[in-house]
């Protein structure tokens, strides 16, 4: 993965407006959502970060549904999709920015901010729910001292709410970097932080 934007908490109004007059009434959630999570989620694009993104857009952008490969191959490389990246799209491709910050926050595998080395995924669907994933999460949530979406500030572990992952017959269940961690209880989470604190830092 290409670590090669240089990170400043920062603030753009001009992105902000675009937003809000996209979103206007109707999506006003979304647009309060990214005026919120602007400041973290800004980022300084170096040369070489700007010349993989535009070969990226420039290999896509022909296809049937671009922003997704855009996106997918950006999320892929860089680990994160930060909003300076999505205007870089937009001015490329004339997708508004409300629009691909719309996306982005949508499907839980995009990210605005950096994931840590080991994503943990837990599955609030119907049946993991019924079967315990809230107390789950919020176990993993005291231990780690982070909200589902954020990562620890060690750069180890992410923690991100699921919708269902197709693991019903497992519930509760929950992925760590794709391995499937089936039939949780709140009593094996500080097992699995442990196991996974062992076996090194963060990238």
């Amino acid at each position: 993965m290409t670590n090669i934007f240089q990170k400043k908490k920062t603030f753009n109004y001009r992105l902000a407006k675009k937003v809000i007059f996209w979103y206007n009434n109707t999506r006003a959630i979304y647009a309060n959502k990214f005026i919120v999570n602007m400041e973290v989620s800004m980022a300084h694009l170096s040369a070489n970060a700007v010349k993989q993104i535009n070969e990226i857009i420039e290999r896509y952008q022909d296809e049937r549904t671009p922003l997704m490969m855009i996106l997918s191959a950006i999320q892929k490389e860089f680990g994160y999709i930060p909003l300076d990246v999505q205007e870089l799209i937009s001015d490329k491709t004339g997708i508004p920015v409300a629009e691909i910050y719309g996306v982005v926050t949508f499907y839980s595998f995009f990210s605005l901010t950096p994931k840590g080395k080991y994503v943990i995924g837990v599955c609030l669907g119907t049946a993991c729910y019924v079967k315990g994933s809230q107390q789950v999460i919020d176990k993993f949530a005291e231990l780690l001292n982070i909200k589902p979406g954020e990562t620890s500030e060690d750069g180890l572990f992410t923690l991100d709410a699921l919708r269902c992952i197709g693991a019903c017959g497992i519930a509760p269940a929950l992925t760590i970097n794709g391995k499937v961690y089936p039939k949780v209880a709140i009593a094996d989470v500080p097992k699995i932080v442990e196991e996974y604190r062992k076996l090194g830092g963060a990238n």
